[in-house]
This record gives C-alpha cells, sequence and structure tokens, in this order.
C-alpha cells in the first residue's frame, strides 16, 4: 500500500496534463459524472498506479493519452470498470483510451483518428446524464512540414461531425500546444472553438 500511495504522489505531482470536469444531468440535483483526463506515458506499465488513482478518487470515467496499449492488453485486471482503445498499427502501442465503471453505459465506438491526431469517440449514458466523448491525442511529426496546419484541418473536421449534432460534447486529451494565447495555435483553436460555439 505503501508503495501504490507513493507512486499516486507521483502521479498528481507529475501528471502536468490531468484535467477534472463534471458532467451534470438536464435539471439541478441531478446526477453527475466525474470525468479525469491524464496524460501519464507508457501507462501499460504503470497501470496498478491508474488503476487506484481511479478507485480512490472515485472518477466515473478516465481518458488517458499516451497510454501505449497494445492489443494484447486486454488482460488488464481493471474490476469494476472497462477499458476501450484502439491499438496503433505497426506501431509500440496505442494512445488513447477510457476506462469507465461498469456501471456506465457506453457505446458508438468510432476511431476518429487522422494524420494528425489519435481520437475516438463514444456515446456516454447514465441514469440521467448523456454525452458525445472525444478523446484525442495530437501526433508531433519528426522533420520539417506543415503540423499546426493539418492538425488545425482534421481537428476541425472532427468538430464539426459533432458540434452540429443534438446533446452535449466533451472533448478531452493532449493536444500538445501551450496554454497561452500568445501561441499561434492556441489562438488557432480559440477561434475556431469561438466558431462553432465550444467552451474551453
Amino acid at each position: 500500500m505503501d508503495i501504490v500511495n507513493r507512486s499516486l504522489r507521483l502521479l498528481r505531482k507529475e501528471n502536468i496534463c490531468q484535467a477534472l470536469f463534471t458532467v451534470r444531468g438536464k435539471s439541478a440535483g441531478t446526477d453527475k459524472t466525474k470525468v479525469c483526463a491524464i496524460n501519464y506515458p507508457s501507462m501499460r506499465d504503470k497501470w496498478g498506479v491508474v488503476f487506484h488513482y481511479t478507485k480512490d478518487n472515485n472518477h466515473d470515467t478516465v481518458a488517458m493519452t499516451e497510454t501505449w496499449l497494445k492489443s494484447d492488453d486486454n488482460r488488464i485486471n481493471a474490476s469494476g470498470f472497462k477499458l476501450i482503445y484502439f491499438p496503433r498499427q505497426g506501431c509500440r502501442g496505442g494512445i488513447v483510451g477510457l476506462l469507465y465503471k461498469q456501471t456506465i453505459y457506453v457505446s458508438e465506438k468510432i476511431d476518429e483518428s487522422a494524420p494528425s491526431l489519435e481520437a475516438f469517440s463514444v456515446y456516454v449514458k447514465t441514469e440521467k446524464t448523456s454525452f458525445r466523448f472525444i478523446l484525442t491525442y495530437r501526433i508531433i511529426p519528426g522533420g520539417k512540414g506543415p503540423r499546426r496546419t493539418a492538425f488545425h484541418v482534421d481537428f476541425a473536421k472532427l468538430i464539426d461531425k459533432y458540434v452540429s449534432k443534438a446533446g452535449s460534447l466533451l472533448i478531452a486529451g493532449d493536444l500538445n500546444m501551450h496554454g497561452d494565447n500568445c501561441c499561434p495555435e492556441q489562438r488557432e483553436l480559440k477561434d475556431l472553438l469561438e466558431s462553432t460555439n465550444l467552451k474551453q
């Protein structure tokens, strides 16, 4: 237990991409879904840490990036939870994954990956809450090239696919960019979100 506690403190200290969300029901006092997004590289080697962190903090769903999970990693023990991900073809492992409680209904699993990003979307439904959940990770290619333009186009297409549909939309992940408005990429992202009436 001491090893687990030390690992959890390390996770909280070093995981600068951690974010917490609460998805509320349609009326006051209704069900709330606790959503956590974490970036913890090579999660397949630290699964016990992530799983205990999820249980100890009573998260309903955890969006994970840089997992490096492989196709044979579905044997990972996650009692009381389910794990979904899309293994990368021809690479050492997958990037995005979703861990969620068995009491939550998750359906419509769609691989949304594009040349500049890895992503998948799911439909999440609890007793009184439902939303489309997109998990995404921006791929930074080696060498020179129009990285920002490619990502902006791919991400805009992904948002456009769902933003006009009925229901709530939640997007989480790691876009590998600075969070200040001085960054051109961040300004482009802000403009995109504002043009589609999404909030960051």
